[in-house]
């Protein structure tokens, strides 16, 4: 957002508030996986600087990776429990 000020932007990036990760696997032969990831970058008051988001699987390690898919196929069979 613009900002109509000549006062300088002392805004300096301090934390991170929360990340939030999304999980998707869409049943099918073979199924399909998608994550995602976002977090907002705070200041020192705790003010919102940045939010930053994209695709977690390049931050994955092929260990990660597997045992992700594994934990959203148990998830994928509950589901599907639930419908008898």
């Amino acid at each position: 957002m613009a900002q109509d000020s000549f006062v300088p932007d002392a805004r300096v990036p301090t934390s991170v508030g929360s990340v939030e990760i999304i999980l998707r696997v869409v049943a099918g032969t073979p199924n399909v996986y998608e994550a995602r990831y976002s977090f907002d970058v705070l200041n020192g008051g705790g003010a919102i600087l940045d939010v930053r988001s994209g695709n977690l699987v390049p931050h994955l390690t092929g260990a990660q990776i597997t045992q992700t898919k594994a934990f959203m196929d148990a998830m994928l069979t509950k589901a599907q429990g639930a419908i008898g």
